[in-house]
C-alpha cells in the first residue's frame, strides 16, 4: 500500500492540492493509496475544483494532537505507527518532517523553507529513500539549503480549451496581501498606465478566491473607474470560460522580494500561468522563480521585474496584433511539456527506484529525463 500525507491546509492552497492529487492519481496505477490530508474533503471537491480524478483513492482526515499533557508525544507515535502501514510513504512539506517508518519513503518539497538543519533534522531527512522537487527552481534551492539532490517533478498542467480570443488580460491568484501575496493591488495601478496610454478596448479580470476581504476591498477601490472584472470563488468551469478568451496572463508573485534573500516567497512552479498558456494566453510574467522555466526562452522576452517594465512589456504586445496567433501556439507549445502522460513517466519512474515490490512493472510510455534544465 501507498500512503499519501499532504499539507496543504485547505482546498484553496491551490497548486498544493492539485499537485499531491495528481500524485496519487498517478500511483493507484502501481498500488492501493490512501491519502490524508490536515482538512476535511472528498474526491468529487478535489475533481471539481482542480479536475484530477481520484476514483478508488481513499481520503482520510490527518490526525490532531490529542488534549492532554502528552498529546504531542502520543500523536507523533500514532504517526509513527500510521506510516509503518505502507511499503511507499509520500509526504508533502516545505520542512523536513517526522522519520517515516515505511519500508521506503519519499519526500516531495515544495519548497525548503528551513534554511538551516540541526543534527537531528538531518538524520531525519537522511531516512528517506528518495527527494522530489516542484521545479527546477525548487530542487536548486534544496539542494543549497538541505544538501541533497532532488528529482524535479513537475506538476499535471491541465488543458484549457483556447476560445474565441478578446482583449482581455487575465491574473489567477488568491486575493491576500501576505508575503505571497499575487500583488493584484499593484496590478490593477499597472493597468491603469495601461490604460491611460491607450489601451481602452482591454480588460483586466482577476481570478481568485479570497483570503481576505479587505485586500479584496482595497483592489475594488482602486479598479474604480477602469474596465476590470472581480471573478471570485468561482467554478473551474466559469474559469475556463475566461481565460479560454484571454489574450495574456499577468502573473507577480514574488514582484516585492528578492529571489536570493527570500527565494521562499517566489512562485515555486506556477500552474495558474501554465495554464493559462495552455489556453493561448501569452505570459508576461515576473522574471522570477519557477516562472521562468515555465515560460522558456522564446517568450522570456516578455518577462519583467519591475513594474515600469510589466507596463512597457505589455503595451508592446498589445502594439503588435500580428504576433498574436504565433505567440499563442508558443505558448501552448510549452504548456504541452506538463502534459499528464510526462508526469505520469516521470512520477512511476521516481516510484519504482523507491521500492523494489515496484520495480517490475511494466515501463510507462515516452520516459523522460529524470533531470530538467529551467528552459526544457
Amino acid at each position: 500500500m501507498i500512503g499519501i500525507l499532504s499539507n496543504a491546509f485547505g482546498l484553496a492552497h491551490g497548486g498544493g492540492v492539485a499537485a499531491i492529487a495528481g500524485w496519487a492519481s498517478v500511483l493507484r496505477e502501481i498500488d492501493e493509496v490512501e491519502l490524508c490530508f490536515p482538512f476535511t474533503t472528498n474526491s468529487a471537491e478535489i475533481e471539481a475544483t482542480y479536475g484530477v480524478a481520484l476514483e478508488g483513492v481513499r481520503i482520510v482526515p490527518w490526525m490532531p494532537a490529542p488534549a492532554g499533557r502528552f498529546g504531542r508525544l502520543r500523536q507523533r507515535l500514532a504517526r509513527r505507527r500510521w506510516s509503518a502501514r505502507f511499503d511507499l510513504l509520500v509526504l508533502q512539506r516545505t520542512e523536513v518532517p517526522f522519520p517515516s517508518q515505511a519500508r521506503a519513503s519519499a519526500l516531495f518539497v515544495e519548497f525548503p523553507f528551513q534554511r538551516r538543519l540541526r543534527w537531528r533534522e538531518r538524520f531525519y531527512l537522511g531516512r528517506f529513500d528518495g527527494l522530489a522537487a516542484n521545479s527546477t527552481f525548487t530542487a536548486k534551492w534544496i539542494e543549497r539549503r538541505w544538501q541533497r539532490p532532488a528529482t524535479v517533478i513537475p506538476p499535471v498542467v491541465g488543458s484549457i480549451p483556447s476560445r474565441p480570443k478578446a482583449p482581455w488580460i487575465v491574473n489567477i491568484g488568491r486575493f491576500t496581501d501576505a508575503r505571497r501575496s499575487k500583488h493584484q493591488l499593484e496590478l490593477v495601478h499597472a493597468f491603469r498606465q495601461l490604460v491611460d496610454r491607450g489601451a481602452r478596448d482591454w480588460q483586466l479580470h482577476l481570478i481568485g478566491t479570497v483570503g481576505s476581504q479587505r485586500y479584496l476591498a482595497s483592489v475594488r477601490a482602486a479598479a474604480a473607474g477602469l474596465p476590470v472584472v472581480f471573478h471570485t470563488d468561482i467554478s473551474r468551469a466559469e474559469l475556463e470560460q475566461v481565460v479560454g478568451q484571454a489574450r495574456i496572463v499577468w502573473h507577480a508573485s514574488g514582484a516585492a522580494h528578492d529571489e536570493d534573500q527570500n527565494p521562499e516567497w517566489m512562485e515555486h512552479f506556477g500552474i495558474a500561468t501554465a495554464e493559462a498558456m495552455s489556453a493561448g494566453c501569452i505570459p508576461v510574467v515576473i522574471a522570477k522563480g519557477g516562472q521562468r522555466e515555465i515560460v522558456g526562452e522564446e517568450l522570456a522576452r516578455f518577462g519583467w521585474r519591475t513594474w515600469d517594465a510589466c507596463v512597457a512589456n505589455t503595451r508592446a504586445l498589445i502594439d503588435q496584433p500580428g504576433q498574436y496567433d504565433a505567440l499563442a501556439a508558443l505558448a501552448q507549445q510549452r504548456a504541452a511539456q506538463y502534459s499528464e502522460q510526462r508526469f505520469r513517466a516521470r512520477l512511476l519512474t521516481f516510484a519504482r527506484a523507491l521500492h523494489p515490490r515496484f520495480r517490475d512493472q511494466a515501463p510507462p510510455v515516452d520516459e523522460p529525463s529524470q533531470t530538467m534544465s529551467p528552459n526544457q
